[in-house]
């Protein structure tokens, strides 16, 4: 189990900027692969980017009748659709012109339109939509996706897919804090990685809350600690956003890192723990057995807890 792949050759660092973010995989080969990575990545931006114009997602957003689409698109919305009805729609990539219009799409300015948000309503859902076959339809042109929930994740599996095509059994990728683990590292024991500490003045792996041995998985976080604007009353709201209300989600979490089998399952789990609330989303996760790490909300902003799920505790006593 821990020897992975049979793997030859030394390991080797690959680090850039992809999603716009950085990423960091450390992987062992008797070649580098660097330029494979590069290709991966490409290929990503231009089918599942929301900010690229020129991408595939861009196109679907601007059709007006149904549209062919590639297979990274039919992956991230059979994913998507596959946890909205898990959460009962709160997990919703069509929320995509509420996103915008609180700031956190394209342009990143708050729209004079955000105080009239029903609007907004006839045309969220995504249950106004459905992939058949290689063609999603919409039912009102003015839907638009926003898959940035799960689109990184995907990305790293797909990054991990072309490791494995090329015989790479041991791996770690990781692009903005979502990672996928393979084998073992270069001292021949599992992967170990930390759950960021989630303050704003922390940066990203300068402080932990909570750390795990692990391969063959992916992990994902998300928070609003650091993605967030600021109202003119001084209060602050962040980026995850409800299809319900169509206003960001009051909860009482400020970070959940999910592991899962892949790295896209876990991303947009993590997003949907956000926005179900603690209660919700721990029984959700607890029934899926899926590791989870939950950061609470303290009675100032200054502090907080740290709550690991059964899974999560019975997965670190067994590899740590």
């Amino acid at each position: 189990m821990l020897a992975g792949c049979s793997s030859d050759g030394i390991y080797r660092q690959a680090e850039g900027s992809a999603w716009h973010t950085l990423y960091h995989i450390t992987y062992q080969s008797p070649r580098e692969l660097d330029d494979s990575i590069r290709v991966v990545i490409d290929s990503i931006d231009s089918s599942l980017s929301f900010f690229n114009p020129e991408s595939e997602l861009s196109a679907i957003n601007s059709a007006t009748g149904d549209i062919e689409v590639s297979q990274s698109i039919r992956d991230v919305y059979t994913l998507s659709r596959r946890v909205w009805l898990m959460t009962d729609s709160v997990f919703d990539p069509s929320v995509a012109p509420a996103i915008s219009a609180w700031g956190f799409g394209k342009g990143h300015k708050v729209s004079p339109d955000t105080l009239a948000l029903d609007s907004l309503r006839s045309f969220v859902g995504l249950e106004k939509t459905n992939l058949t076959g290689t063609v999603i339809h919409k039912d009102d042109p003015r839907v638009e996706f926003n898959f940035s929930a799960v689109a990184k994740g995907y990305g790293v599996d797909r990054i991990a897919a072309m490791m494995e095509r090329n015989g790479v059994g041991n791996y770690l990728i990781e692009v903005g804090g979502e990672i996928r683990a393979s084998g073992v590292n270069q001292n021949g024991r599992l992967w170990r990685v930390a759950i960021d500490c989630p303050r704003e003045d922390s940066r990203a792996g300068e402080e932990a809350v909570e750390t795990v041995s692990f391969t063959d998985m992916g992990i994902a976080t998300s928070g609003n600690y650091r993605n967030y604007h600021s109202a003119t009353d001084g209060s602050r709201f962040g980026h995850t956003i409800s299809p319900r209300s169509l206003r960001p989600v009051r909860t009482d979490i400020l970070s959940v890192t999910v592991m899962a089998s892949t790295c896209a399952e876990a991303d947009a789990l993590a997003t949907a723990a956000m926005a179900m609330g603690f209660r919700k989303a721990s029984v959700l996760l607890d029934s899926l057995k899926l590791p989870a790490v939950f950061v609470m909300a303290g009675q100032d902003s200054a502090s907080f807890s740290v709550i690991p799920n059964k899974t999560f505790r019975e997965l670190k006593r067994a590899n740590d």
